[in-house]
């Protein structure tokens, strides 16, 4: 879908070889809006304040401990797994400026 749009991510990382927890999770978040999270056809959105913080641990965080795939950060925002409405929203809709 991203790479269909024409959209081009300025640096990326493979969730197989980085690995990102404990500490660099909590140094990925310290500066976003909110947190995006596909849930099969649904998905939920979270603010990253300490009230909401065990939730959204919860859900981007796979059974190994680490960030689930995919995931990326767009505009203060991190938008974790795949749901075709959620992208839309987040990064190919106006309002995602």
């Amino acid at each position: 879908m991203i790479g269909a749009s024409g959209f081009s991510l300025p640096h990326m990382e493979d969730a197989r070889k980085t690995k990102i927890n404990g500490a660099g999770l909590e140094a990925m978040i310290q500066n976003l809006c909110c947190i995006a999270v596909a849930s099969g056809k649904q998905y939920e959105v979270f603010e990253t304040t300490d009230a909401e913080k065990d939730n959204f641990l919860q859900k981007i965080l796979g059974p190994s401990g680490t960030l689930r795939a995919p995931a990326l950060i767009f505009r203060k925002r991190l938008i974790v797994g795949f749901n075709e409405e959620m992208y839309e929203r987040f990064i190919f809709s106006p309002e995602a400026s």
